[in-house]
């Protein structure tokens, strides 16, 4: 098409010799520039808005970082939504590995520190503690019979150094006593070392044995139990694909806080011990108090926002970890 529009340009623009009729030759020119015309109209149009004016070319708007509040509302406080969570939470898990033979909790139980939640296999850790006892109580019974040696060796010298001062025995004699005595000492002491050891391995095999017994580190609700009697659990992962690594996750009641993610934008409106207002996504009508407890001293670059921790006047049951929850800081606080 732009090959035609040419060819046509340039016949339009050909001059005609002298005798070929002025008019058509008028109306030929007259044509070829209302195409130039057109031509340099359609330039502009198309090209013309974009190379102009390169400095004033239309950008779209950067996207904001997506930050968990809602914008201020006519009195001037402001909200922040987050979750509902418990500063002490642990995953118990067995201190060895070994297959369950006794579970004690299920979710929803109450538990107390030190309470027994669960047992391991221990045959083989009671066989290892009755072999150390066994092992103590030889080298014990040696070690008797060596203070007894060197009970006799001592009285002995002192009867041989008694007749050495009188010239009744020789100095041979008297050597003799004095090296049997030293060489007893000596012995005594090594297997007072001997015992000490077996005392030492006693107390690890009862340690041991002990790490059997799984044991509620502090008092705290059970919400998730993730082993079953007969199942064989490890301190880690390692044991094995189909090897549990813990027994259930218990939860501090007396723990239960807010975190809130607040716009960095309003983070210099809130103080620590701010009075809030707070309410759960699942009872929205329960209003509840608290108080700003801490501002985490660092913003998520991502949503630009700060965490801030909030500590509720009143506890209740119906607070549950990672509830969804929105926070009120009223203005002028």
């Amino acid at each position: 098409m732009a090959d035609r529009d040419s060819a046509a340009l340039i016949d339009a623009l050909r001059i005609e010799p002298e005798g070929s009729g002025g008019h058509g030759r008028s109306r030929r020119i007259f044509w070829a520039l209302g195409l130039i015309v057109l031509g340099a109209a359609a330039s502009f149009v198309l090209f013309g808005r974009t190379t102009a004016h390169p400095a004033q070319e239309a950008k779209p708007p950067a996207a904001l970082p997506a930050a968990s509040v809602s914008p201020p509302v006519l009195d001037g406080s402001f909200q922040a939504a987050g979750y509902v969570v418990a500063r002490r939470k642990a995953t118990v898990a067995a201190e060895v590995s070994g297959r369950l033979v006794d579970v004690n909790v299920e979710e929803g139980d109450r538990v107390v520190a030190g309470q027994v939640l669960a047992r391991l296999n221990d045959k083989d850790a009671h066989q290892r503690r009755s072999i150390s006892q066994s092992d103590l109580a030889a080298e014990e019974k040696a070690l008797e019979e060596d203070q007894a040696d060197n009970k006799a060796a001592r009285q002995n010298l002192e009867r041989v150094e008694r007749l050495h001062r009188e010239k009744l025995v020789t100095d041979d004699a008297f050597e003799t006593a004095r090296l049997n005595v030293e060489r007893l000492q000596a012995k005594e002491e090594y297997e007072s070392l001997k015992v000490a050891g077996a005392r030492n391995t006693l107390a690890l095999t009862e340690s041991y044995l002990g790490q059997h017994t799984i044991r509620a580190p502090f008092a705290g609700v059970v919400v998730q139990r993730t082993a079953q009697r007969g199942e064989y659990i490890s301190p880690s992962s390692a044991a094995g694909a189909f090897t549990r690594t813990g027994l259930c996750t218990i939860v501090d009641p007396t723990s239960i806080e807010g975190e809130v993610d607040v716009n960095e934008v309003y983070i210099h409106r809130i103080r620590i011990g701010q009075p809030v207002s707070a309410t759960l996504n699942a009872y929205p009508n329960w209003q509840i108090s608290g108080r700003v407890l801490a501002i985490v001293p660092t913003a998520d670059r991502d949503t630009a926002t700060v965490k801030v921790r909030i500590r509720f006047d009143q506890l209740d049951d119906r607070m549950l970890p990672d509830m969804g929850l929105r926070v009120t800081f009223p203005a002028g606080q």
